[in-house]
């Protein structure tokens, strides 16, 4: 994505440097298909042993940070800084 330029952006700071520009294309939401024991999304998670995680641990973490991606995209969409999914 291009930095916004000054005949495109909406808001601009003190010295009329711009700050956003036009919307930009929709990201798509980050989803994750689970065969089995899908894990519940958190907002922190604990790897008992960072050299060796096991699987859940590793699982728990994607879900987690998906859940977080989605967030913010959706953040994004909603200020209309990025189109509707």
């Amino acid at each position: 994505m291009a930095n916004p330029s000054k005949e495109s952006s909406q808001l601009a700071d003190a010295n009329n440097k711009p700050l956003i520009g036009s919307q930009q294309a929709n990201v798509p939401t980050y989803d994750i298909t689970w065969t089995a024991n899908e894990p519940t999304a958190g907002s922190t998670h604990t790897i008992a042993d960072g050299a060796v995680p096991t699987v859940a641990e590793l699982g728990q973490a994607v879900a987690d940070l998906t859940a977080k991606l989605n967030a913010v995209l959706a953040v994004l969409e909603a200020h209309g800084l990025a189109a509707d999914a």
